[in-house]
């Protein structure tokens, strides 16, 4: 079986500290396809890197596979490794690009996560911008593989098992022709603000 996240909301005593606690429950079993969503617009995505980068997901034909994870949430840190290898092999500046968003870390937090947790390299942004909420997440891990600003899929769960799944959607996604064409000059998507 696959699982997801969810963050639920503890009562406590002071009305103005709200605790959250990272709950798993069951999800759709292994090979459930992604839900497909038609192709919907979103805004500008962006989100920070732990050396305060500002990334943009707005390069024009790149595809993005967006994945939203809690530390605490046991099927995003087992899919995690999965993800890295995913980007490892189709990540390119002008075609593929994992990005991954931890839920409530920042800054200098983030920084030492990829060695805590076993991948590498892999780049983990905050989301500053509040865009899990606008886009619907209400569990974790949470997904979207986006396009020219498209959602083109969404998927709601995960666990280990995540290359097998996502690398033949990324394949085939990366072999369809973009809606928007590529320029000649690699877009600059990482700002320093």
């Amino acid at each position: 079986m696959k699982w997801k996240c969810v963050v639920a909301p503890l009562p406590t005593l002071l009305a103005s500290l709200v605790t959250l606690s990272v709950a798993c429950a069951h999800s759709s079993p292994t090979g459930r396809p992604p839900e497909s969503v038609g192709a919907s617009p979103v805004p500008t995505l962006a989100f920070r890197s732990a050396d305060d980068h500002l990334l943009l997901l707005n390069a024009p034909g790149k595809l993005y596979l967006l994945d939203f994870v809690a530390v605490g949430c046991l099927p995003c840190m087992e899919e995690l490794p999965d993800l890295a290898r995913l980007e490892r092999e189709f990540g390119s500046p002008h075609r593929f690009q994992l990005v991954t968003v931890v839920y409530a870390w920042r800054g200098s937090a983030l920084l030492d996560l990829p060695k805590r947790l076993g991948t590498g390299s892999l780049v983990l942004y905050a989301d500053t911008e509040g865009f899990a909420k606008k886009l619907g997440v209400e569990g974790w891990p949470t997904k979207f593989l986006i396009r020219d600003g498209r959602v083109l899929l969404r998927r709601v769960g995960g666990g280990a098992g995540a290359y097998e799944e996502w690398r033949p959607l990324v394949e085939r996604w990366m072999k369809r022709e973009t809606t928007v064409q590529p320029s000649t000059s690699p877009p600059n998507n990482r700002a320093n603000l």
